[in-house]
């Protein structure tokens, strides 16, 4: 019993706990916890400093994402677009370096340069070329009067030589499948070449 008083009495001097009325222990208004706890710890993520930086932090990353899009934006925009006859030169380079200029391909050969040609002048024209047959590409082209005669002329001759070799199933002539080739690149540079000078 001796040891118990005096135990009290130590904790009462040393470790100056407040006692409230009815021998209650006051709760700290600051802390929010009983007079017994010494020290007490607030972490870090609970800090107002914590939330500055998560908000700075926050407010960076969104800046740096606009500026991201903008700049994805901007050079998207920016992209130039290929002119039809260097698209059109460059779908001929192709298609020789694939060696499709022979008798043996003289059916795809002839399926796709006049692809190309529709699309070329389609876009060179601005008239619907590409859903028509190749006669009446020919027909289309006829009735316009802005096109050189002879580049007209040489136009029909590829298309009426290629509806025989596509559709009949004939064996081109390697002398006429480089012809009609370099017929078309002419086309293209010749037609390329007004396009310059109207612009």
């Amino acid at each position: 019993m001796i040891l118990l008083v005096k135990l009290s009495v130590f904790l009462e001097k040393e470790c100056s706990i407040e006692w409230g009325e009815n021998n209650c222990m006051k709760i700290d208004e600051k802390t929010g916890l009983y007079g017994n706890y010494d020290i007490w710890h607030k972490p870090f993520w609970q800090t107002t400093t914590f939330y500055r930086i998560s908000g700075l932090l926050l407010f960076i990353s969104m800046l740096l994402l606009c500026y991201l899009l903008i700049k994805k934006y901007r050079a998207r925009r920016k992209k130039k677009k290929i002119p039809a006859w260097q698209r059109a030169l460059q779908e001929l380079e192709l298609l020789q370096k694939n060696n499709k200029i022979a008798p043996v391909h003289g059916k795809e050969f002839y399926r796709i340069v006049t692809a190309i040609l529709k699309s070329y002048l389609q876009e060179r024209f601005n008239s619907n070329l590409c859903s028509k047959t190749d006669a009446e590409v020919i027909a289309s082209l006829e009735k316009r009067v802005d096109i050189d005669p002879e580049l007209l002329q040489t136009i029909c001759t590829i298309f009426k030589g290629s509806v025989v070799i596509k559709f009949a199933n004939e064996r081109a002539i390697q002398e006429q499948i480089e012809h009609d080739f370099n017929q078309s690149v002419m086309i293209i540079k010749k037609t390329m070449q007004q396009e310059k000078e109207s612009n």
